[in-house]
């Protein structure tokens, strides 16, 4: 080895040491020298300030008997990105966490499922007290339109509605799952026609894979219309990976474990 590489080597040895002599200067600095600044510094950025409210107080008789007390209740709700994205799973899912509450012994409150027709799949009539609440109809209208279905007209007056469907098949994939929807027998080829309430039922049933390309029913009616009713009232109120579902509340702790 000549002389020139090894002034190199105590060159890179020289640097290599003064740098670790500057990050060991710098580390004794924070952990013993002035420890107090920086736990200050990192107290300030990661803690944040939050005003709980307090319990309301409980009240008693001249007893000593229980008139007020205060007790913990939950909500349980429905987090669209823990759910499967597939219509079979989904559905699976949503029975059996329904099953299992009403087999639970706790208290709770379920929350209404809304649905603009009464009877049981597939036999359905409108549901006129769906119809007298102006939220429940601006979500159904706003489903429909979604769904391609536009020029709706008056919902309550008959049976049927009034429509223009407007065709989007070059704007999906092959692979895209809205495509099913567009593939039923509602084209624009006679003009401007009439769906019934059934062909809506129809077009949610295979949007939810309560039936297959063909119609043939894939659950019992029971099932088949508790699916329907809970999934087209999971996308009426915008249930996605923002705005969670809230399946009941006011339930006790019984529930949750």
């Amino acid at each position: 080895m000549n002389q020139r590489h090894v002034l190199r080597l105590f060159a890179l040895a020289f640097v290599f040491i003064l740098i670790s002599i500057v990050f060991a200067a710098r580390l004794i600095s924070i952990q013993v020298a002035d420890p107090d600044f920086y736990e200050h510094i990192s107290t300030k950025t990661y803690t944040r300030t939050v005003t709980l409210q307090a319990q309301r107080g409980e009240v008693y008789d001249c007893n000593g008997t229980p008139l007020i007390k205060n007790a913990y209740t939950y909500s349980v709700k429905l987090d669209r990105g823990t759910l499967p994205t597939k219509n079979a799973e989904l559905n699976e899912n949503l029975v059996a966490i329904y099953e299992k509450i009403e087999k639970a012994d706790a208290e709770y409150s379920l929350s209404e499922i809304t649905f603009p027709a009464k009877g049981v799949y597939p036999e359905y009539t409108l549901d006129d007290d769906f119809f007298d609440i102006t939220v429940n109809r601006s979500r159904f209208l706003r489903l429909l339109a979604m769904l391609g279905l536009e020029d709706i007209g008056t919902i309550i007056e008959g049976q049927f509605y009034p429509y223009a469907l407007s065709y989007f098949n070059s704007f999906l994939s092959s692979e895209d799952h809205l495509r099913s929807l567009y593939a039923l027998a509602l084209s624009m080829d006679d003009g401007p026609t009439s769906v019934s309430l059934d062909s809506i039922v129809e077009v949610l049933a295979l949007r939810y894979g309560i039936i297959d390309e063909d119609g043939n029913l894939l659950y019992d009616r029971e099932t088949a219309d508790f699916i329907l009713r809970l999934r087209y009232d999971m996308e009426s109120r915008d249930f996605s990976a923002l705005n969670p579902y809230t399946v009941l509340t006011g339930a006790d702790i019984a529930l949750i474990t």
